[in-house]
């Protein structure tokens, strides 16, 4: 099938990501609806994650080194990390040189808990080649993950979850853009599975508004 989801289902989902109080049957309902587009729609939904990730990605600033990996290095994707002792990208040790640990256990630290979770190779590649633009991401995650769209989900919630955690190191808790940008990105993969022209536009104009200047990237020197 070719026709994708309502933008609905994906405002909801999109909204799930910035709003917490969310009950965990909704959370269950939002992200199993999810899935079942990518699983009926495993095109529009590679658009999809493709574009939101890329857009996230394209705000961070261009010294940020999230911005500057190389996304087909394989193993090990650590290659460019900023600690040595990190055995690969995608651990919480990649988001410390923004925000220090305040407690031994990361699982218990409110601004570094929810990088505990490492991400999958797959989803790493995916999140790096996003400041490439949303083309190359959406290559890369092809060739992850089509035409198998419950692998498609995991691969791609996985890497726009860690762009939101990435960019809410700089934007804080309140920060709206990513829902803005996960409703304009489903918009724009209903338009390209319909055979419109590229409708990219508006998300340019939306990413160069939103994009942290070199400036805000002030890393910290202490090694964790």
């Amino acid at each position: 099938m070719l026709h994708p989801p309502e933008t609905e289902q994906a405002a909801r989902y999109a909204i799930s990501f910035v709003e917490p109080l969310f009950s965990l049957s909704q959370r269950i309902e939002i992200d199993g609806q999810a899935k079942d587009s990518a699983v009926r729609y495993p095109a529009w939904a590679l658009f999809w994650y493709a574009g939101c990730v890329s857009a996230i990605m394209r705000t961070l600033p261009d010294a940020d080194p999230w911005s500057t990996r190389y996304p087909l290095v394989t193993p090990p994707l650590s290659s460019q990390a900023r600690n040595s002792s990190t055995p690969r990208f995608g651990s919480w040790r990649d988001v410390v040189d923004l925000t220090p640990p305040v407690r031994d256990d990361i699982d218990t630290d409110m601004d570094l808990s929810f990088f505990s979770d490492e991400i999958s190779d797959d989803s790493a590649k995916v999140l790096v080649a996003g400041p490439r633009g949303w083309l190359t991401t959406a290559n890369v995650l092809a060739d992850a993950a089509a035409p198998d769209g419950e692998y498609l989900f995991s691969v791609g919630d996985g890497a726009l979850r860690w762009a939101v955690g990435r960019r809410r190191q700089y934007a804080g808790h309140g920060d709206t853009f990513p829902t803005t940008a996960i409703i304009q990105a489903a918009t724009n993969a209903t338009s390209i599975i319909k055979g419109y022209d590229e409708p990219l536009e508006a998300m340019d104009v939306l990413v160069q508004r939103e994009k942290f200047s070199n400036m805000a990237y002030v890393p910290i020197e202490d090694e964790f």
